[in-house]
């Protein structure tokens, strides 16, 4: 049985391509690099299907459209890269099955096929509001099929149908799924062209953001439709699609820019069983590299993590380390502060790298190890490198070792390892502690 794993709002401004772009991607760094982590978290989840709602495709006044063509194809061709394309395969079972469930509710569905586009003339392809988002996702190592949907100008309270449509029908399939609401906010917030400026534009995109921040849907289902209208907006309906999609889950609110005239949001809500603890340190990491500043508290879906321990969060990238830092005894108030510490530790301070940059964090795999209290052991014979880790002392000098590491295949070696970072020499006496591990990663 198929479930929807989780859901992300994306811009689509095709110059965020960087074939298409250029020199113009840099000025919109930050809502690049929001979309690569996006996309790796969606693809990284290995979804059999995506469904992505655009405002660009065969839009209808009183309906949405559902394409169920065999496959989809794209292009950059419009903004002179031909070359940039994109090819996907329908999930025609689940195309069918939510056309039949939406309609069942009371939503008024087109079919979009091979004869009605050849009735009136409507290409069987991307449009660029769904081709910017799965280019990003494609890079992200995406191969699975597609459901492309667009919304029209269904009333906003229409969209929660859908949401409900797309479980059933996803019920009834063996894909599990992801869904992209793919939009832009207000087109008018700076004077001059090409769209110029209104109060509402900013308001609105105030409102988005925080509605994405907060996780709040009544937020923007409360908004008054000319405010709507004045504000210039393409990506609502998209964003109450995913925002939908996500409930239950903890939203992740990745960037914002205005930088041409057009707000762009990144948002991602994740339905996937990682551990609290990893999606704290994953949570703390994306704070900080997207802000610049270290979060000053411990978000509050994170609250159920609690008791003291000593903490090592462990970053590797393409399958290397990239950094470690820890406390092999508790030093802050609880375990959700060590963990997020020792996380911005590892990206900053471990003085073996340099400090982790944005443009990395889409190609991270995070660790958390939450350990027990350490046991003096009177022999390396209560040891198992397997089953636990290490702290040899001589003095004030300690070293630790974190058990079943690669490469580590007896006790002896493991202690040899700890004593040497310790800077304790092979005919110095030491004393013997052991601990276990909870190992959280990705």
């Amino acid at each position: 049985m198929g479930k929807i794993l989780a859901a992300a709002f994306m811009p689509h401004p095709p110059l965020i391509i960087p074939e298409v772009g250029k020199n113009d991607c840099r000025q919109v760094q930050k809502t690049v690099d929001a979309m690569k982590i996006a996309a790796q978290r969606l693809a990284e989840l290995k979804p059999g299907t995506v469904i992505v709602m655009t405002p660009h495709g065969v839009s209808f006044q009183d309906a949405a459209t559902v394409a169920v063509f065999s496959e989809l194809t794209g292009s950059m061709e419009k903004f002179g890269v031909p070359q940039c394309r994109l090819d996907f395969l329908v999930d025609l079972p689940l195309a069918e099955a939510f056309l039949q469930k939406a309609a069942a509710r009371g939503v008024n569905m087109v079919r979009l096929d091979r004869a009605f586009s050849e009735k009136t003339g409507y290409p069987a392809e991307l449009d660029s509001g769904a081709f910017v988002p799965l280019y990003y996702l494609t890079e992200a190592g995406f191969q699975g099929k597609i459901v492309h949907i667009c919304p029209g100008l269904l009333e906003l309270e229409e969209i929660a149908a859908l949401n409900v449509a797309l479980a059933e029908a996803a019920a009834g399939t063996e894909n599990d799924i992801v869904i992209i609401g793919s939009g832009d906010l207000s087109h008018y917030l700076k004077e001059g062209p090409p769209y110029g400026q209104r109060p509402e534009g900013a308001e609105f995109d105030r409102m988005a953001v925080a509605a994405m921040q907060d996780n709040d849907r009544q937020l923007l289902l409360g908004l008054d439709r000319t405010f709507i209208a004045r504000a210039g907006e393409c990506g609502l309906r998209s964003l109450l699609f995913a925002m939908a999609a996500g409930e239950g889950a903890a939203s992740e609110f990745l960037s914002y820019e205005d930088t041409f005239g057009v707000g762009y949001a990144v948002a991602l809500w994740q339905k996937n069983d990682l551990s609290l603890p990893l999606r704290l340190a994953r949570w703390t990491l994306d704070y900080w590299l997207q802000k610049g500043v270290s979060p000053e508290q411990v978000p509050d879906w994170a609250a159920g993590l609690a008791g003291r321990h000593g903490v090592f969060v462990s970053l590797h990238k393409q399958g290397k380390l990239r950094g470690c830092m820890g406390t092999f005894l508790p030093c802050r108030e609880d375990v959700s502060h060590e963990i997020m510490q020792n996380a911005l530790l590892a990206a900053r301070e471990d003085p073996r790298f340099p400090p982790v940059r944005p443009e990395e964090l889409a190609e991270l795999t995070v660790a958390v190890d939450i350990l027990s209290a350490p046991e003096k052991i009177p022999s390396l014979d209560y040891l198992d490198v397997k089953k636990y880790g290490v702290i040899v002392s001589h003095g004030h000098r300690r070293g630790l070792l974190l058990p079943d590491l690669d490469g580590v295949d007896g006790v002896e070696q493991q202690v040899s390892i700890a004593m040497q970072k310790a800077g304790i020499r092979p005919e110095e006496s030491i004393d013997l502690y052991r601990f276990t591990v909870a190992r959280h990663e990705s």
